[in-house]
């Protein structure tokens, strides 16, 4: 499979790990495209300019702040670089981050790649799939629709306060966990335990097929759930 070459032929590759980086720069060559190594970087602001200036799309690994590589994440990285208008793909090792630090910029992540599934061919799918998304052609699944999320619980997570929800639109019986500042100002207490059980509205891509894949925006508090005796 190969990408349409007259809008991607040289792509950025950022990852701190030079065997990983290396397996980027040769699944990139073997679909025709010219990697671009990105040897060092010092803040977003500066690698989005420093990629913008070399390159047509970006490849990066998640896990940048490992080693001393990077003082934020490639989720971050990637989300700037679609937000101002480059195809970008993510790639992580750990699932874990999906829900964490990758779900915070998810939105504006059209492609991830899980780093054991990384060859040519998926490149060339995921990067072909996020020149669409920026010409207004996203596929069904990176659609936004208002969806209800219903909050299960508010726990600790091993990085940040975490929220545990269901929503019923995408998938009544499959919880997804977020990080609870996504709310914002739709839940303005400091007091996690007011949580359980509170609704909100917010923009879900509910047509994604796993939870990994889903992404949240513009939450609004959806009020208190109807009494039984209300629709009487």
């Amino acid at each position: 499979m190969s990408v349409n070459t007259s809008e991607i032929r040289r792509v950025a590759v950022v990852d701190d790990n030079p065997d990983d980086r290396e397996l980027l720069v040769w699944a990139l060559e073997d679909i025709g495209l010219a990697p671009i190594v990105i040897e060092s970087v010092t803040s977003v602001d500066s690698a989005v300019q420093q990629i913008f200036e070399v390159a047509d799309a970006v490849v990066c690994d998640h896990q940048l702040r490992w080693g001393g590589f990077a003082g934020f994440d490639g989720a971050e990285l990637v989300a700037r670089c679609f937000q101002q208008g480059m195809p970008a793909v993510l790639v992580t090792a750990f699932v874990m981050d999906t829900d964490i630090s990758i779900r915070l910029y998810r939105r504006n992540i059209p492609g991830l790649i899980p780093r054991d599934e990384v060859d040519g061919e998926r490149l060339a799918a995921e990067l072909e799939a996020s020149r669409f998304e920026l010409s207004d052609s996203p596929p069904r699944e990176r659609v936004p629709w208002l969806a209800l999320v219903r909050v299960l619980r508010a726990r600790e997570g091993s990085d940040e306060p975490m929220v545990d929800a269901v929503v019923p639109q995408w998938n009544p019986h499959r919880n997804v966990s977020f990080p609870r500042r996504m709310l914002g100002q739709a839940f303005p207490s400091g007091d996690p335990r007011e949580l359980e059980g509170r609704r909100f509205f917010a923009k879900v891509n509910t047509g994604a097929e796993d939870a990994s894949d889903l992404y949240f925006e513009d939450f609004e508090d959806a009020g208190e759930e109807p009494d039984d005796s209300d629709l009487l």
